[in-house]
């Protein structure tokens, strides 16, 4: 749950300064749909990685004693699910692979309708952090089990094994990557590059990329590109009309 109000705490923080991008995949599709300068992609990507490298390194520093009371001592692995994705031993690659495409794909749409000054009904930019977090909540019960796996829950007395429904999901590239990056730089060995033939790449980087690029070209062709102009005068037009179609339903 944690990383909900952290998507959200990180947009606000940086949209005065960088636009808000914590995402590769939404700087991706914004340079490719939107105009954003191609230049600054890779420092921005750059940017996005070493902050989920700090991030995890700051969680690190926090229960490394409690990571070395579950792998007694160890590295083992079996803690890596605790910053990397990780997929559950049934799921196949290729449903890895789409709950990736698809998750990161539904979160491009929401937060692009967002941020469409054509879409009159959507929510002010101060809400777009809010938004953010709430779309990523829906995705993370509704596909976080995917890409997740079991985990260990640390109580007062004992480590009680538990499967964590938010224990791997991602739709953002930078958040495994990183991650994965200080897991190497931990001890926890070539393990988290090699899992299931490169999952790293394939699925939290590929699937998340792909699907935050079809969302948007999609929400451009079956919408964008059919929405009324927002002018002035268009705007408090349409306004009055569905003033009157609430008071006066067909």
């Amino acid at each position: 749950m944690h990383y909900l109000p952290g998507l959200g705490l990180g947009i606000w923080i940086s949209i005065g300064v960088s636009g808000g991008h914590v995402n590769p995949s939404i700087t991706l599709a914004l340079a490719a749909r939107r105009g954003f300068p191609w230049r600054k992609v890779p420092i921005y990507i750059m940017g996005q990685i070493i902050g989920a490298v700090i991030g995890a390194a700051l969680s690190w520093s926090q229960y490394s004693h409690a990571i070395n009371i579950v792998e007694d001592g160890g590295l083992t692995g079996s803690t890596a699910s605790l910053f990397a994705t990780y997929a559950l031993p049934y799921v196949t690659a290729a449903t890895c692979f789409f709950s990736e495409f698809l998750g990161t794909g539904v979160l491009a749409f929401v937060l692009f309708m967002t941020m469409d000054k054509r879409n009159l009904l959507a929510p002010p930019h101060a809400f777009l952090p809010l938004v953010a977090a709430i779309t990523l909540l829906a995705l993370g019960v509704s596909l976080g089990m995917q890409t997740g796996k079991p985990r260990f829950k640390l109580h007062l007395f004992f480590i009680q094994p538990e499967l964590d429904h938010f224990a791997g999901f991602g739709f953002n590239p930078a958040r495994d990557l990183g991650t994965r990056i200080f897991l190497s730089m931990a001890g926890y060995g070539p393990h988290v590059w090699s899992y299931r033939r490169q999952y790293w790449l394939w699925t939290p980087i590929m699937g998340s990329t792909l699907g935050a690029l079809v969302a948007v070209s999609t929400y451009d062709l079956f919408l964008r590109e059919w929405s009324i102009e927002t002018s002035p005068s268009s705007q408090a037009n349409l306004t009055d009309q569905l003033a009157v179609e609430v008071e006066h339903p067909v």
